[in-house]
Parts: structure tokens; C-alpha cells; sequence
């Protein structure tokens, strides 16, 4: 990325809407910050397309408009006018992201289209492994991690991050008439918050195998535990307005993190 317009578009995007990510990428090596925020600000553009579209075809098509708009910026023809797009497609030609992990992105999120509720607790992870955890580890790729234990733990800990979020996120989608917890579950937010805090738990313990290069990537690990003390603090009611952290709370988490090292 070297046009400054596109790379400030893409960090005004991303911190308007992904606060969270902004503060993890504000941490991370100057040179690969731009490369960051290209990312998160697609995943922005591509996880509010449910939220914008009034009707599913239209959020088809939308969703299908940025496959396409990715396609021809790697061809390098008819390159669609939008920072995003051409952030992208900058990532994607110089290696910076694999298409293949692009392209799988796009196929979890657009699951999220059918506006379907998801069978169990199971099936809201695999949603949030495809969708933030899939997130974390292009983010690994980017500062320069390939080794696959990395990509795991940052796979593992965008998946909690991930479920956090989303169960964060019900009250917001209940208001718009649409269900997000899983089918069956009398008291679904403690399962899916228990499960959640298994699974960063279970990427510290594999803090030997980490490579420090991807730690930008993995603080949102910080936040996603900031978040879920929250959610514990007030009975796992995600409505509750206690259930935010305190503003102050994340920059802090995260600056303590880039300091330790410890995510």
C-alpha cells in the first residue's frame, strides 16, 4: 500500500466501527500497521453487510460485488474505485494475504446473509472460527508469521474474540427481529461465554510455541477476556449496560499486553 489517501480511509473506517482492532493494530510495527488496517477495514466493509442491506438478495449481491472487486484489483484490470478494494488487492498481489484465505473469509461470512440461527453452540463457533478466528490469523500472516503453531493459537484466540462479540452483539439483532443464539439453548450466553474462555485459555498455555511477531494480532485476545469478565460481572446478560468496558479499559489492556508480551 502506498497510496496514503486509501491507507487513511482504511484506519478512519476501522476505527469508527472496529475499535477493538484499531487499538491492537495502533501497537503493531509502522510498516505493517497500513497492511493491518487494509484488513480489518474489509472485514468491517464485508461483516456490516447484513446490517446495511434491507433485504437478503441485496446483501448477496453486495457481498458478491467484493468478490468480484477483489478478483480485478489481482488481475490488475478495471481496478474498482474504492480504498478497500485497492488496499486489498495490493495485499493479495505482493503475498501479504493468500487468496485462498480470502475467498474462505468470504464464503463463512456470507452465512451470516441467510440470516439463518445457528443448531448449537457448536455451530456459533464454527461461524466465529470462519469468520474472526479465520480474521486473526491473516492478521499473523501479515506481520510475518507462517509457522503453523502461531496460526493456530491467533486462529483460537480471533474464534473467542469472535464469540464474544457476536453475543455482544444480540441485543442489537433481536432489536431487528433476528435471533443469533443458538436453537435449543435455555441459557445460551454462559455456554458460549464458557466456551469462549476455554478457548483463550487454551492458546496461553501455548505461549512457548508463539512467535512474538504476531502478538499485534493476537491482544485482541486482551480485549476479548476485558469483555468477557464484563459479561460475567452482570449474569452473561449481553443487554445489561455493564456488560461494556469501561472506555478507558481496552487501551490499557492492550498497551499492557504490547509491554509484557503477553496476550
Amino acid at each position: 500500500m502506498t497510496d496514503h489517501s486509501d491507507q487513511n480511509a482504511c484506519a478512519d473506517l476501522v476505527r469508527a466501527h472496529d475499535r477493538d482492532r484499531w487499538l491492537t493494530a495502533s501497537v503493531a510495527p509502522t510498516g505493517r500497521r497500513p497492511a493491518l488496517l487494509a484488513l480489518y477495514a474489509f472485514n468491517v466493509e464485508v461483516s456490516r453487510i447484513p446490517e446495511i442491506a434491507r433485504e437478503p438478495m441485496a446483501g448477496l449481491i453486495r457481498h458478491q460485488w467484493w468478490r468480484e472487486s477483489l478478483e480485478l484489483a489481482m488481475e490488475g484490470e478495471r481496478v474498482r474505485n474504492h480504498p478497500v478494494v485497492r488496499a486489498m488487492g495490493g495485499l493479495l498481489n505482493s503475498g501479504d494475504l493468500r487468496v485462498e484465505d480470502v475467498t474462505d473469509f468470504l464464503d463463512a461470512r456470507a452465512i451470516d446473509l441467510e440470516g439463518g440461527q445457528p443448531e448449537d453452540v457448536e455451530a456459533f463457533e464454527t461461524f466465529c472460527r470462519g469468520t474472526g478466528g479465520a480474521l486473526c490469523g491473516m492478521a499473523a500472516r501479515i506481520l510475518g508469521c507462517g509457522d503453523a503453531q502461531t496460526l493456530a493459537v491467533a486462529e483460537t484466540i480471533g474464534t473467542a474474540h469472535g464469540m464474544i462479540g457476536r453475543l455482544l452483539n444480540v441485543p442489537f439483532w433481536a432489536a431487528r427481529g433476528r435471533t443469533i443464539l443458538p436453537r435449543g439453548e435455555a441459557d445460551a450466553p454462559r455456554p458460549i461465554a464458557a466456551r469462549a474462555k476455554a478457548l483463550l485459555a487454551g492458546a496461553r498455555e501455548r505461549r512457548g510455541e508463539v512467535s512474538r511477531v504476531a502478538l499485534p494480532a493476537l491482544l485482541i485476545g486482551r480485549i476479548a477476556e476485558l469483555r468477557l469478565r464484563r459479561l460475567e460481572a452482570c449474569g452473561f446478560d449481553p443487554a445489561s449496560p455493564k456488560a461494556q468496558p469501561q472506555p478507558y479499559a481496552r487501551p490499557l489492556a492492550v498497551v499492557k499486553g504490547a509491554v509484557t508480551g503477553r496476550y
